[in-house]
């Protein structure tokens, strides 16, 4: 009897030696779909562009162009999406807007007289957003965008990718990036689009990795106006 509790008891142990002893391999890690991405997704550096050491890929849709500047808090890109002149839906006449993203704003419009000419000029309103719009009335006058200044500062307002106040920083830049590293998200407090044709200019300003306001200058417009 006493051979076979011997037995037994040998057994336990090797059984339970060989149980504490599996390969780390077959523990579980989780990793965030970020983490994943960065680590084991190849870079495409043909369609890529460099900041410091990290490489970022721009969407195609985005249509990037050129990386004009990245400061310690600022960063400038200029891009040729049609999204940048036309972030509601079209609104190329005055009476798109009701069919547009902007369909809630209330509507003021002004007239301006020019060297013989008059030129319409739209105020939009809804609680803290404000927009400037302009609808040229001749057709050989070329208007990228009809936008020319506005503030965007509550979740009231969407824009045709999605793009909305509070939003985090990750969502914003998932619509315009296949690839943003983690290490730049949290770095910049602003972020500014130029379109392609010098003729709009976003601009993404970020608290706490949030979304706070949208800004839009119109560079080239020509007139200094008010709301």
């Amino acid at each position: 009897m006493k051979a076979v509790s011997l037995i037994t008891l040998i057994i336990f142990v090797v059984a339970s030696s060989c149980s504490e002893s599996k390969p780390a391999d077959k523990v579980a890690i989780n990793k965030t779909p970020m983490q994943l991405k960065e680590a084991e997704m190849p870079i495409d550096t043909s369609a890529s562009f460099q900041i410091e050491t990290h490489w970022v890929t721009p969407d195609s849709l985005f249509d990037f162009n050129t990386l004009l500047k990245a400061g310690e808090d600022t960063l400038q890109l200029v891009a040729c999406q049609k999204y940048l002149i036309e972030p509601f839906g079209p609104t190329e006449t005055q009476s798109q807007l009701q069919s547009s993203l902007l369909k809630g704003f209330s509507m003021k419009t002004k007239y301006i007289k020019e060297d013989n000419r008059t030129f319409p000029f739209v105020t939009l309103s809804k609680g803290n957003n404000r927009l400037l719009l302009y609808f040229a009335t001749d057709p050989e006058e070329l208007v990228q965008s009809n936008i020319m200044k506005g503030e965007i500062n509550d979740s009231s307002v969407i824009f045709t990718n999605g793009v909305r106040i509070g939003m985090s920083t990750g969502d914003f830049y998932n619509q315009f990036f296949k690839v943003f590293p983690l290490a730049l998200q949290h770095r910049y407090k602003t972020v500014v689009f130029d379109y392609c044709v010098d003729d709009i200019k976003h601009i993404y300003d970020f608290k706490n990795d949030k979304l706070t306001s949208v800004r839009f200058s119109h560079p080239n417009a020509g007139w200094n106006l008010e709301y």
